[in-house]
């Protein structure tokens, strides 16, 4: 119960219509509790010295991966400050992907740069499909590209590079990374 005069925020995501789902309380504790770290929980002294085409085209994939997670982060992150609070369960969920996605390029980034091979080439063809994803003004537009058709899509790429990776710390950090994205689709 709001006391009178309060201020207006401007939330312009004000009806449960627009930002709702039962399972987001659900998400949420699921989401805290499937919290992992880059740094502690991947075995980084374990990664093989790879070939060198082999390592610069995980390398190459790296630097898709973190190409896209970068709209993952944003585009979640300009929706939070929308929402009513009176939806707080959708905000913290959003919150709990911003810090997914932050996770996802620094593993990404560190496995690039774990063999000395760093980030590589970054394709004009990708950047302008993602910044038509980050053009979306509305929430459920958004969440529906983002969320189903872009994470949803990702999760077989992941597999895929998952199944053919060639060492088991890259296989490590792809099998953290899918099962975060799931939890997003």
């Amino acid at each position: 119960v709001a006391e009178p005069n309060v201020p207006d925020f401007g939330f312009r995501i004000t009806r449960k219509l627009d930002c709702w789902a039962d399972n987001v309380p659900e998400l949420y504790e699921r989401a805290k509790a499937e919290q992992w770290d880059a740094t502690k929980d991947i075995p980084w002294h374990q990664l093989p010295v790879l070939e060198d085409d082999i390592e610069q085209a995980v390398c190459q994939v790296m630097t898709f991966l973190v190409e896209n997670e970068f709209v993952a982060l944003y585009l979640p992150s300009k929706f939070i400050s929308r929402i009513d609070p009176h939806y707080t369960e959708v905000a913290l969920l959003l919150a709990t992907q911003v810090k997914d996605e932050a996770r996802h390029i620094e593993v990404y980034t560190k496995r690039a740069l774990a063999n000395g091979g760093g980030l590589q080439y970054v394709s004009a063809s990708t950047q302008w499909a993602l910044k038509s994803l980050m053009s979306q003004d509305n929430y459920i537009k958004a969440s529906f590209l983002l969320h189903l058709l872009g994470e949803g899509t990702f999760l077989d790429l992941l597999k895929f590079i998952e199944d053919i990776a060639p060492d088991p710390v890259t296989k490590e950090v792809l099998v953290r990374t899918r099962q975060d994205e799931a939890r997003h689709v």
